[in-house]
């Protein structure tokens, strides 16, 4: 197999996580590239200079969080009512969600403004 079909064939990442007060694990997906530069571009286009962006957390989760079939749980509409989840739980997914999508905290950090 050529180089290029390996790139190709490549997966996106998944995990299953317990979350306390849910019966059963939690499915997440790392994003793909374009997902991440959509997310991305999301995030810059939220951006307040002073006040950083709104509801960074649960946007990338909302854009991680699926089913057992790996269809995403939520939408991008959702994202206000999935940042109103309590924090210790959307860190908790975030984190996740950050490692499976090649996130570093530098990353976050410089999308965050800070």
């Amino acid at each position: 197999m050529s180089i290029r079909e390996q790139l190709l064939a490549l997966k996106i990442p998944t995990a299953t996580v317990k979350v306390a007060g849910i019966d059963g694990l939690v499915s997440l997906r790392g994003l793909t590239a374009g997902e991440r530069d959509s997310w991305e571009q999301y995030v810059y286009s939220e951006r307040d200079i002073k006040k950083g962006v709104k509801n960074i957390r649960a946007s990338l989760c909302v854009r991680c969080l699926t089913d057992e079939a790996g269809v995403r749980l939520f939408t991008d509409a959702e994202i206000a009512e999935v940042g109103a989840m309590p924090a210790s739980v959307i860190d908790k997914l975030y984190e996740h969600c950050q490692r499976l999508s090649g996130l570093g905290a530098k990353d976050a950090e410089t999308l965050e403004g800070n």
